[in-house]
């Protein structure tokens, strides 16, 4: 795919998606699953934890109020509007309802953390870097929000009641509807595939604006688009946004660990811990590899991981595949490095 012209790619990606448009309801969707209502964009924000993010957003850049409203906040109503309470992931991260939106929002946060680490545009004069360093925050925004965004394009199939199969770059969910991941899916595809709906949620407003810096417009192509060779440090911000988020979400978050379907990745480090602790260390003395406070469980690096780890690869929580197992596997070997990661809540 990659050594594919990108005119060619955009015409496969195009072939690819046009195939499974306009089909009707197939009898393997699951009957008793609830049908979802669309929300506007306004009501998927509402929630507190959302609220907070959005805050944290706003108030990570220097924009006055009505920029802040056009060029940030809408395209995030807009964001919201389209991926709705779709999951980021069917067993890894954000698994759970609400779950694509949530990570899009966090990953906006940490990028804009990340943002201050560096003096924008790079090696440039302090007076450009103060007239335009606003426009790369915002840049830092687009890239973050999109760079998963077409998961609900390539990876699910979204079924609306009238019986319709809905493919999003149609607009939003117009009526109730219901989801299934499609079997055998291209994990690489969403990557390609982001551009998509660049316009749908950036609008036209923000692409003008990205285009008056044509270097910075390519950065944010480029990352969206899964080119990390060519997308310098929009690029690097965004990966390292996209992992800040990704540990957030396995790392211990219990009322997201407990939204999330058995079979996904949280669960089964949720089972995984829960074994170690009963059956494999000690608790509260000396020497012990946990310490029970009485608002968290703390468990001492590096034993629990490689016993995590064992009992993922030999257990009766074992992942379903062989791309679960390696994710699970590689989490358990980063996680004494992410945020909040040693300390569970409420196992």
């Amino acid at each position: 795919m990659h050594g594919l012209h990108p005119q060619e790619r955009k015409l496969q990606i195009l072939k690819f998606l046009r195939g499974r448009c306009n089909v009707t309801v197939s009898d393997s969707v699951q009957d008793d699953v609830d049908w979802e209502v669309p929300r506007t964009g306004a009501q998927l924000l509402a929630t507190p934890y959302r609220q907070q993010l959005l805050k944290a957003v706003q108030e990570s850049t220097s924009l006055t109020a009505p920029v802040f409203e056009a060029y940030v906040k809408e395209p995030l109503q807009r964001y919201a509007e389209r991926v709705q309470l779709l999951p980021a992931s069917e067993s890894h991260h954000h698994s759970y309802p609400g779950g694509m939106l949530d990570h899009g929002l966090e990953t906006c946060v940490f990028g804009l953390r990340l943002r201050r680490q560096h003096l924008l545009p790079p090696n440039e004069s302090p007076e450009r870097q103060s007239s335009t360093g606003e426009l790369w925050s915002v840049a830092v925004i687009y890239a973050c929000l999109l760079h998963d965004i077409a998961k609900i394009i390539v990876d699910i199939d979204i079924y609306l009641k009238s019986g319709r199969r809905w493919c999003l770059w149609e607009g939003t969910i117009p009526d109730q509807y219901r989801v299934r991941y499609i079997k055998g899916r291209d994990y690489f595809l969403h990557a390609a595939a982001n551009p998509l709906l660049c316009k749908e949620v950036v609008g036209n407003a923000g692409l003008e604006w990205l285009k008056s810096q044509p270097d910075l417009f390519g950065l944010v192509m480029y990352s969206i688009s899964g080119h990390s060779e060519r997308s310098g440090v929009i690029g690097e911000i965004v990966s390292q946004a996209d992992r800040a988020s990704v540990a957030k979400s396995l790392g211990g978050k219990v009322s997201s660990i407990e939204k999330a379907p058995r079979e996904s990745l949280q669960s089964k480090l949720k089972v995984a811990i829960r074994h170690i602790v009963t059956e494999k260390i000690r608790l509260n003395e000396k020497g012990a590899q946990g310490f029970v406070t009485h608002e968290a469980l703390w468990l001492v690096t590096p034993l629990v991981p490689r016993e995590i780890k064992s009992y993922l690869l030999t257990g009766t929580c074992q992942p379903d595949s062989d791309r679960s197992l390696k994710i699970s596997v590689d989490f358990v070997a980063v996680a004494p490095a992410a945020d909040s990661v040693g300390k569970f809540t409420t196992l």
